[in-house]
């Protein structure tokens, strides 16, 4: 008996079309597939989920998709080769809640920072080593 795999990773978001614009200016990337205002895979390790359009075309919910509860879902944490520059990056996409980069060394060194997307969601930016 094989053991599950990672498939996708997603956030729930309200409003697609801001969530694919600072999606693909942060990743500097297109969004790979749309499936109207549902469903967007922006490459394929990430896709932007939009639960009030199963709401409104009776799609089958679980109870956690019934109460739409956006933001704050997971955290996404991006590889980068510049947090510094990353850090101005998302500054200027207009990003809320910025932290400091911060610098820790438990395994290994680890500088990184957080910040919430449009929808409230925490996504992490960092670099090992």
């Amino acid at each position: 008996m094989g053991h599950p795999t990672v498939a996708d990773t997603y956030l729930k978001v309200k409003d697609m079309n801001r969530a694919i614009d600072f999606y693909e200016a942060f990743l500097g990337v297109q969004a790979e597939y749309r499936y109207m205002e549902r469903w967007v895979s922006i490459n394929d390790r990430l896709g932007l989920y939009n639960p009030s359009y199963d709401v409104h075309h009776g799609v089958p919910l679980t109870e956690y998709d019934r109460e739409l509860r956006i933001g704050n879902n997971v955290v996404i944490v991006f590889s980068s080769d510049d947090v510094d520059a990353d850090h101005e990056r998302v500054q200027s996409l207009g990003a809320t809640g910025i932290t400091e980069i911060i610098e820790i060394n438990l395994i290994a060194p680890y500088r990184f920072f957080q910040f919430k997307d449009p929808d409230g969601n925490i996504v992490e930016v960092g670099r090992m080593g």
